[in-house]
């Protein structure tokens, strides 16, 4: 890979954390942070930088990639990933978690009140997509090709937990940033581990389906009845 290359795609690795942090720290607007960081960050950031048709394989993996995840690895995932996040959010609840404090955030960053089941369905439907099919079906593949196996996965991995960053930043303590940091890290490890298993994004976009279904089904429960 040419510098150039190598340049352009560091250039899209820190595109999505620009994005959301244009839609929340400058204008302020969850929705529109949303908007920019998948379609933007993780769509047309690609395309644009690297020449990759969004949802195409280009020369990344594949969504079934080898074929080699089974059934149980799906079940085990939404176990591991979407029982385990829905669980933790209510254990450490009195820990991590100011249900008001939270809604009053997202109310200064415009959320929207009405229709707020729906934009959390269209969120659970696509980012999870758009994300795996940047993040482990292009990213991790071009940044071991360019970096070597160890520190492209690494980067790959920091582009991914890099924005979310931001949005937590708006919305809790720094103590509550850092764990749920962690964790968010933790989780694109596990991810990329998966792809890597696979050389697709199938299991991957499995699993964070479920883990982002987990968040939005606790946010309905612990933090809409508060907006």
């Amino acid at each position: 890979m040419t510098r150039l290359a190598r340049i352009r795609l560091v250039l899209a690795l820190l595109l999505p954390t620009a994005l959301v942090a244009l839609g929340i720290v400058v204008l302020q607007n969850a929705v529109i942070a949303f908007l920019l960081y998948a379609l933007g960050g993780c769509v047309l950031g690609p395309w644009i930088l690297l020449g990759l048709l969004p949802l195409r394989t280009s020369e990344g993996w594949s969504f079934p990639g080898r074929g080699g995840d089974r059934l149980w690895m799906h079940l085990a995932a939404w176990v591991v990933t979407g029982g385990g996040l829905l669980g933790a959010y209510f254990l450490l609840k009195p820990w991590l978690l100011n249900s008001g404090e939270v809604a009053d955030a997202l109310r200064a960053l415009h959320m929207p009140e009405r229709g707020l089941t729906v934009f959390l369905v269209g969120f659970v439907l696509t980012v999870p997509v758009a994300e795996e099919w940047w993040w482990r079906g292009q990213a991790l593949p071009r940044c071991r090709a360019a970096f070597g196996t160890t520190a492209g996965t690494v980067l790959s991995v920091l582009g991914f937990a890099g924005y979310h960053a931001v949005v937590l930043s708006a919305l809790y303590d720094p103590l509550s940033v850092l764990i749920r940091m962690a964790a968010i890290t933790g989780g694109g490890f596990l991810f990329a581990a998966m792809a890597l298993r696979t050389r697709g994004w199938r299991l991957a976009w499995s699993a964070h389906l479920a883990a982002d279904a987990a968040i939005v089904l606790a946010f309905l429960l612990l933090i809409a009845p508060e907006m």
